[in-house]
Protein backbone atom coordinates (compact mmCIF):
# COMPACT_ATOMS: atom_id res chain seq x y z
CA UNK A 1 0.00 0.00 0.00
CA UNK A 2 1.41 3.41 -0.91
CA UNK A 3 1.59 6.45 1.38
CA UNK A 4 -1.33 8.23 -0.36
CA UNK A 5 -3.58 5.22 0.27
CA UNK A 6 -2.51 5.10 3.91
CA UNK A 7 -3.24 8.81 4.39
CA UNK A 8 -6.58 8.57 2.55
CA UNK A 9 -7.65 5.51 4.54
CA UNK A 10 -6.75 7.06 7.88
CA UNK A 11 -8.45 10.33 6.95
CA UNK A 12 -11.67 8.50 6.03
CA UNK A 13 -11.44 6.59 9.30
CA UNK A 14 -10.84 9.76 11.34
CA UNK A 15 -13.73 11.58 9.66
CA UNK A 16 -15.96 8.51 9.96
CA UNK A 17 -16.62 8.41 6.21
CA UNK A 18 -17.99 4.89 5.95
CA UNK A 19 -19.37 3.39 2.78
CA UNK A 20 -21.52 0.27 2.69
CA UNK A 21 -18.61 -1.77 1.28
CA UNK A 22 -16.40 -0.71 4.22
CA UNK A 23 -19.05 -1.66 6.75
CA UNK A 24 -19.62 -5.01 5.00
CA UNK A 25 -15.91 -5.85 5.01
CA UNK A 26 -15.40 -4.98 8.65
CA UNK A 27 -18.60 -6.56 9.98
CA UNK A 28 -18.45 -9.76 7.92
CA UNK A 29 -14.73 -10.40 7.88
CA UNK A 30 -12.54 -8.27 10.12
CA UNK A 31 -14.69 -8.36 13.27
CA UNK A 32 -15.01 -12.14 12.95
CA UNK A 33 -11.37 -12.77 12.08
CA UNK A 34 -9.14 -14.07 14.90
CA UNK A 35 -6.24 -12.03 13.48
CA UNK A 36 -8.04 -8.88 14.69
CA UNK A 37 -8.27 -10.10 18.28
CA UNK A 38 -5.89 -10.05 21.22
CA UNK A 39 -6.70 -11.69 24.53
CA UNK A 40 -10.22 -12.40 23.27
CA UNK A 41 -10.98 -8.75 22.40
CA UNK A 42 -11.39 -7.09 19.02
CA UNK A 43 -8.51 -4.62 18.61
CA UNK A 44 -9.36 -2.85 15.35
CA UNK A 45 -5.95 -3.77 13.92
CA UNK A 46 -4.96 -6.52 11.50
CA UNK A 47 -2.45 -8.13 13.90
CA UNK A 48 0.86 -8.53 12.09
CA UNK A 49 2.18 -11.17 14.51
CA UNK A 50 -0.82 -13.34 13.57
CA UNK A 51 -0.23 -13.03 9.82
CA UNK A 52 -2.10 -9.77 9.22
CA UNK A 53 -0.79 -6.59 7.62
CA UNK A 54 -0.63 -4.43 10.75
CA UNK A 55 -3.11 -1.88 9.40
CA UNK A 56 -5.89 -0.12 11.25
CA UNK A 57 -8.89 -2.09 10.00
CA UNK A 58 -11.24 0.88 9.58
CA UNK A 59 -8.66 2.57 7.36
CA UNK A 60 -7.78 -0.62 5.44
CA UNK A 61 -11.38 -1.44 4.53
CA UNK A 62 -11.79 2.03 2.98
CA UNK A 63 -9.25 1.26 0.27
CA UNK A 64 -11.09 -0.42 -2.57
CA UNK A 65 -7.87 -1.21 -4.44
CA UNK A 66 -6.39 -2.99 -1.40
CA UNK A 67 -7.43 -6.32 -0.04
CA UNK A 68 -7.31 -8.47 3.03
CA UNK A 69 -3.79 -9.87 3.50
CA UNK A 70 -5.32 -13.34 3.77
CA UNK A 71 -7.31 -12.87 0.53
CA UNK A 72 -10.82 -12.83 1.99
CA UNK A 73 -11.76 -9.60 0.19
CA UNK A 74 -10.40 -7.17 -2.40
CA UNK A 75 -11.95 -4.64 -4.75
CA UNK A 76 -15.62 -5.67 -4.88
CA UNK A 77 -15.25 -9.42 -4.50
CA UNK A 78 -15.49 -11.56 -1.38
CA UNK A 79 -14.51 -15.14 -0.63
CA UNK A 80 -16.69 -16.38 2.22
CA UNK A 81 -15.71 -20.01 1.58
CA UNK A 82 -12.03 -19.18 2.02
CA UNK A 83 -12.79 -17.20 5.17
CA UNK A 84 -14.87 -19.99 6.72
CA UNK A 85 -12.16 -22.53 5.90
CA UNK A 86 -9.57 -20.28 7.57
CA UNK A 87 -11.74 -19.93 10.69
CA UNK A 88 -12.12 -23.71 11.02
CA UNK A 89 -8.40 -24.28 10.58
CA UNK A 90 -7.49 -21.49 13.01
CA UNK A 91 -9.90 -22.80 15.63
CA UNK A 92 -8.47 -26.32 15.40
CA UNK A 93 -4.85 -25.17 15.77
CA UNK A 94 -5.31 -22.25 18.21
CA UNK A 95 -7.77 -23.20 20.90
CA UNK A 96 -8.63 -20.07 22.88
Amino acid sequence: MNIISIIEGNLRYALNIRTSIMVFREENYCKKCPIAFKDGRYTGFCNKSEGGCGCLIGAKTSQNTEGCPKGFFANNWFKPELFNEFLKEYESTNRR
